[in-house]
């Protein structure tokens, strides 16, 4: 069965500025999203993200389906 989409992995849940975090070979990481780019490979399209990695302070490629954006909760002002 062929896919629909013509990309693989999607680029529209990043933002460049993001905090994302990714798995290594025993390991997590942690990088900020410095560009989001695609790149025909095989007959279709690729997401990829170039990551500042804050663990390694160098800029890495990273597929997108391999990053997590990291959530904060929502701070709220309680006015009394």
């Amino acid at each position: 069965m062929k896919s629909p989409s013509t990309t693989f992995g999607k680029t529209n849940s990043l933002e460049v500025g993001d905090l994302v975090s990714w798995s290594g070979f025993f390991s997590q990481h942690i990088g900020l999203v410095q560009k989001l780019i695609e790149r025909p490979i095989g007959g279709r399209n690729v997401a990829y993200a170039v990551v500042f990695s804050l663990r390694e302070e160098k800029l890495l490629e990273i597929l997108c389906i391999n990053l997590k954006k990291m959530q904060f909760p929502e701070f709220t002002s309680s006015e009394n």
